[in-house]
């Protein structure tokens, strides 16, 4: 039962506990997940392993410490989990086996990064996705010191990537790990490839994984395809499928076909992602399962705290359908298609978000985890043959007893418009009678959407008291392909359009003030943000976040670099220049009045702070009131809690002075 006077605050971020895993028994027995936490003492997260029942809550803790358990997986007969952690060396991560006897057994011994893994279908193997620590570093001693690195030598055009930093020389390969002889064995290797999301073959003769293997793969990022190799490493060969990217792949458990998500052509980003099986013997072209629906596979749902998921799809029992993730109009369904028909069914379609799923052996239930705008994730089993839900666990109930407002979908449908989905959040104790500020948050990507999910920073300006909307203009997911290209070389166009059409409908709302609106958003909505406010002066007050102004120096800065090119023609910046200028908000700042804050990391790789540099210098010369908060050591996202709730709190201020 909520409490009146428990409203959401920043300090709140220090109290979320995130579900990550949720992987059904074998036998569907019990379910184990990992919950991670925040240590306010030293802003550490940590996440240990728990378990629950499938029938019924009763949840237990398995590992303990100050650690960084996850990626839990049961062993073929149930009896075993494995795992990924830090626990003996912070720095570097093992894959650990909580055994029978409820021990926990250190089974690598590895100098590097593990990011996935699978057991054989025996049970006497692992193998991972694996990478190497660098073998040198062009670093400087002193006297038997280490001063750090002293320089770094680029040749490859990807030589960074956001939330990682500078990449290493090694590449991701595949290695297998013998339980019973504790032995690793080196799959791939070579300093040009990556292999990566290893699969073993129902045999478990073979391992497929996604390797782009062109000339250059730098140049080439969507020539993924996927190979399978012998389990010894001594027979190589490629499934031959189109030229699209692959973003994940799983193998049928009859062996004969692979499934795969992703897209038909390179270099057109605005694809629906869909389904696709190709023969495993590769002998035959692939097939597209979901064609004659026009949806994205994949949770494409945005959330700052909750779990939404992005996994690969699920064979059934029978080899003859499978289970997956589409975002459609703000939500995430879990839904199967038939490989005989292309019949497409419903599968867990509630008002919400559906993210981690898994299956038990014998296809009789579903495990997942489903967020909403009530909830940040809690996990739900789905009884496949009486079509039950049953609510097992939710994480962070504090905020069952918070005072939460009320909140309100609408579409905005003109008669020469596509329809435009978004939605109002009261504040707690909203009185109809009452004029209320507003800010409106418009989302990054832009391949993503708002929708039915919980969002902290919301309900903390919610809490606050201003009227809080969000919509999923034109060029997002969720909405169908069209929708998504419309914006495609056109920056600027049909999503302000969109933006502008949502404020004109809030204007239009008795309980909002006019003159007291606000507007924010962060990387691609911070770049409308900023094209925003060189358009318009409907907003009283802006706070742009880790955002782009000028696309031509973001050519080259960001660790996206020259992908860029794909989303403007096809043609770098030197070839035309007018074309970037003409989606680059530096163009019209000029016209700017409204008071801007800006904020900005500076580390990140994707927006580099030169953006907001940019955006504060501009404003400041033609006389906009602005001011700027930069955060050391952070790349594109926050990742310490301190900081994200001195954003909020800085953010706050900057829309009080202005909007009350």
């Amino acid at each position: 039962m909520e409490n009146l006077n428990n409203l959401i605050t920043a300090d709140d971020l220090y109290r979320v506990k995130e579900i990550y895993g949720c992987e059904i028994s074998p036998n569907n027995k019990k379910i184990i997940y990992s919950l991670t936490k925040i240590n306010k003492r030293n802003e550490d997260k940590y996440s240990n392993l728990w378990m629950t029942s499938s029938d019924k809550e009763s949840q237990k803790q398995i590992t303990f410490g100050n650690y960084f358990d996850t990626h839990p997986r049961w062993s073929p007969d149930g009896r075993e989990i494995a795992f990924i952690s830090n626990r003996e060396n912070k720095k570097e991560q093992q894959i650990y086996l909580i055994t029978k006897t409820n021990k926990i057994k250190k089974i690598t011994n590895l100098k590097g990064e593990i990011k996935s893994f699978e057991w054989s279908p025996n049970g006497e193997k692992i193998v991972a996705q694996y990478r190497k620590t660098d073998t040198s570093v062009n670093g400087i001693k002193n006297n038997n010191k280490s001063l750090g690195i002293a320089y770094r030598h680029i040749t490859r055009i990807t030589y960074k990537e956001d939330g990682y930093g500078f990449l290493p020389k090694e590449r991701w390969h595949i290695i297998t790990i013998d339980l019973a002889k504790d032995k690793t064995q080196e799959i791939t290797s070579g300093n040009i490839f990556d292999e990566i999301q290893p699969h073993w073959t129902p045999d478990g003769k073979e391992i497929l994984f996604l390797s782009n293997r062109s000339k250059d793969p730098d140049f080439n990022p969507d020539s993924v395809d996927i190979y399978t190799i012998s389990e010894n490493g001594d027979k190589l060969r490629k499934i031959n499928t189109h030229l699209g990217k692959k973003e994940t792949m799983n193998i049928s458990p009859d062996g004969e076909w692979v499934a795969f998500v992703g897209r038909e052509h390179r270099a057109d980003w605005g694809q629906n992602d869909r389904l696709w099986i190709v023969p495993f013997e590769g002998n035959e072209a692939a097939i597209d399962l979901t064609k004659h629906e026009d949806i994205s596979i994949l949770s494409s749902t945005t959330s700052d705290i909750s779990n939404t998921g992005i996994q690969t799809p699920i064979w059934s029992k029978d080899s003859k359908s499978i289970y997956f993730q589409v975002a459609h109009h703000g939500i995430s369904i879990l839904k199967s298609v038939s490989i005989i028909t292309s019949e497409i069914k419903n599968i867990v379609n509630i008002k919400g978000v559906v993210g981690d799923y898994s299956i038990d052996l014998k296809e009789t239930k579903i495990a997942y985890i489903l967020s909403d705008n009530k909830n940040t994730g809690q996990i739900n089993v789905l009884d496949i043959k009486n079509q039950t839900n049953n609510k097992l666990f939710q994480s962070n109930k504090w905020i069952n007893q918070s005072n939460l407002g009320e909140i309100e979908e609408v579409w905005v449908n003109d008669s020469d418009q596509s329809p435009l989905q978004g939605w109002i959040m009261k504040p707690p104790n909203f009185k109809t009678n009452k004029k209320y500020p507003s800010i409106l948050f418009i989302h990054g990507g832009p391949l993503t959407q708002y929708g039915n999910i919980f969002m902290h920073q919301f309900r903390f300006f919610s809490s606050n008291g201003y009227i809080v909307s969000y919509c999923n203009p034109r060029g997002g997911r969720g909405y169908g392909e069209q929708n998504t290209k419309s914006i495609w070389n056109n920056n600027g166009t049909e999503d302000y359009h969109d933006v502008m059409r949502w404020t004109t409908y809030l204007k239009s709302l008795k309980y909002i003030n006019n003159n007291n609106m606000g507007v924010t958003g962060g990387s691609y909505g911070g770049f409308m943000v900023n094209w925003i406010i060189g358009h318009t002066n409907t907003f009283a007050s802006a706070v742009s976040e880790v955002s782009i102004i000028n696309r031509t120096s973001s050519y080259g800065t960001s660790d996206w670099n020259w992908l860029r090119e794909e989303a403007f023609g096809d043609e770098p910046p030197w070839e035309n220049i007018e074309n970037y200028l003409r989606q680059s908000p530096i163009t019209s700042i000029s016209n700017a009045t409204t008071p801007t804050l800006v904020i900005h990391n500076e580390n990140d790789m994707r927006c580099p702070i030169e953006q907001g540099e940019q955006l504060f210098v501009a404003l400041k010369r033609i006389g906009v009131d602005t001011e700027m908060i930069r955060f050391p050591d952070e790349f594109h996202s926050l990742k310490r809690t301190d900081r994200n709730i001195i954003r909020l709190n800085q953010m706050l201020i900057w829309f009080n002075k202005y909007l009350k």
